[in-house]
């Protein structure tokens, strides 16, 4: 199998005896990131479900000629405690088949083979009207124990369904011979002809495993003590827009007293590189973000890299309303490429502003993905009545695959149920581009909401 570019698809189902079975959800994980680490131990959230994940043991195996690994192949095996894994790998080549009786007098047979090791049949085409059929075809079987495992073919006779010969090979045999192999040998079948012979090779892989310097487990991050909300300092007039880089979610700093101050443009660099970096092998947990919003604190951010025009540097709380005086929110992003997905928590708003005391407005939040803006990417959370200051918590996911990451882009619209300021719903807008982050590491930032620019559904 080759490991790049191939996806492990798995789908869940409920079993309805007499029925059509119900289609629960489904998940995909790139085969790359089993043969990065060797061994992967991942919960999988289920996609088209309204919830429920899938925990998914993965191991990547080699192929070994050494049959001193065989017995810790069965082991591993023995050990999981399931019949259905495998410990090597025969690989089958068929080349013909010489002298076949015939299947009716004077009548030449239409011989097809079928080739069985365990559960699995292979089936080759027919050759017509001939006793010396050429097949020139290869096969592939997982072996669950050489050791006492056979390879069975039977020569089939197509317009009688009779058969021509059979063959039950021992591939115990092949544990003998030199790199476990046997090159174009011509076999004796039986219950044939006399003289009918299959000719063919046959090769013998163990299964080794991958083991890397280390395994990889995405597990929850440890529960944190919940510290008390710091109180808000005083108010100030808004400030310009500025910065945040990669914010520091392991190391909590002293509150920032010092006026924010304008971080240099980013340099950007690429993704896919960015997440394939040898420092970057674990992605951060989505509950390691809700964590952390549980906790307010304030970040020591390093030197600039996301955009100055978007994102400015704070805590869980802020003063400012927001460049247009509309209110600021505070999202998290994070990209596990184990899925290709995306994950945005929607955690709160403030500063909403009330020209009405009497009528104060029942935020929601809406998020679509660009550029298409379909229905299909529409996320929504609940309505919070009658608040400035609504939370949520509340996270989202789309499934992107990483070459499509840094030219897609999420809308996010604040709106109300009541009319607005000038009777609109929409309390404004932010639209987050993917290509301005570093996706290492969760982010979690302060968005100034902007005056609607995107058609409303």
């Amino acid at each position: 199998m080759q490991s790049l570019g191939q996806v492990l698809e798995i789908e869940v189902f409920d079993k309805d005896e007499g029925n059509t079975d119900d289609k629960l959800g489904k998940c995909s994980l790139d085969i790359s990131q089993v043969v990065r680490f060797g061994r992967l131990d991942t919960w999988q959230t289920l996609q088209q479900a309204k919830h429920g994940k899938v925990e998914l043991r993965l191991s990547w195996h080699r192929l070994s000629s050494d049959v001193s690994e065989l017995s810790r192949a069965i082991s591993e095996t023995l050990l999981i405690k399931t019949g259905e894994l495998s410990s090597a790998v025969l690989s089958v080549y068929i080349d013909s088949c010489k002298k076949l009786p015939n299947a009716r007098t004077q009548s030449r047979p239409d011989p097809y083979l079928t080739v069985t090791v365990g559960r699995k049949t292979e089936t080759s085409a027919v050759q017509m009207r001939t006793d010396d059929p050429v097949y020139e075809i290869g096969y592939s079987f997982l072996v669950q124990n050489p050791e006492i495992d056979n390879l069975e073919i039977k020569v089939l006779d197509s317009k009688t369904g009779g058969q021509l010969g059979q063959l039950t090979y021992g591939i115990s045999s092949l544990l003998k011979q030199k790199d476990l192999s046997m090159i174009t040998q011509p076999l004796m079948l039986q219950r044939s002809g006399p003289e009918s012979k299959i000719i063919m090779s046959l090769q013998l892989k163990i299964l080794k495993e991958a083991i890397k310097e280390e395994d990889y487990e995405e597990e929850p991050a440890a529960e944190t003590p919940r510290e008390p909300s710091p109180a808000p300092p005083p108010a100030t007039p808004p400030s310009p827009p500025v910065t945040v880089d990669d914010l520091d979610t392991h190391k909590p700093v002293p509150p920032l007293t010092d006026p924010v101050t304008v971080l240099p443009e980013p340099v950007l660099r690429n993704i896919e590189d960015a997440l394939l970096d040898s420092s970057s092998q674990k992605s951060v947990p989505l509950e390691h973000i809700e964590k952390e919003v549980d906790t307010p604190q304030e970040y020591q951010p390093p030197t600039g890299r996301d955009s100055p025009k978007l994102v400015h540097r704070t805590s869980s709380l802020t003063t400012s309303a927001g460049e247009a005086g509309l209110g600021r929110i505070l999202l998290s992003l994070r990209y596990s490429m184990q899925n290709q997905t995306l994950f945005v928590v929607v955690h709160k708003i403030m500063h909403i502003p009330l020209k009405d005391p009497a009528n104060v407005p029942d935020p929601y939040v809406k998020l679509y993905l660009l550029p298409g803006r379909s229905k299909d990417s529409k996320r929504k959370t609940v309505v919070v009545k009658d608040s400035c200051m609504p939370e949520y918590d509340e996270q989202f996911e789309w499934v992107i695959p990483l070459a499509e990451l840094h030219s897609r882009q999420v809308e996010v619209t604040v709106a109300t149920h009541k009319g607005f300021l000038g009777g609109s719903p929409v309390i404004g807008q932010v639209v987050v581009h993917l290509n301005q982050y570093d996706f290492r590491e969760a982010k979690t930032m302060w968005f100034d909401l902007m005056p609607e620019t995107s058609p409303r559904d």
